[in-house]
């Protein structure tokens, strides 16, 4: 896909479709930010990671309902 074209069908989401996929994408870059900073041996019952991969969960699912895919 072009950029244009995602551009487009950007510019084409509701609001509240533009605002779940922002709130997704922010928690995913917390997400990423947070693997770098933590060390190695930090497992999944990490507090900081469990809250980033909830709410990282929670918009992914907003999101698609509000697309309509689920």
């Amino acid at each position: 896909m072009k950029n244009q074209e995602l551009l487009n069908r950007i510019q084409k989401l509701s609001l509240s479709q533009a605002y779940y996929m922002g709130k997704r994408d922010s928690w995913i870059e917390n997400l990423k930010e947070d693997l770098q900073g933590l060390p190695a041996s930090v497992g999944v019952d990490d507090p900081v990671l469990k809250n980033d991969y909830y709410f990282v969960d929670l918009y992914n699912d907003l999101f698609a309902k509000e697309m309509g895919w689920a």
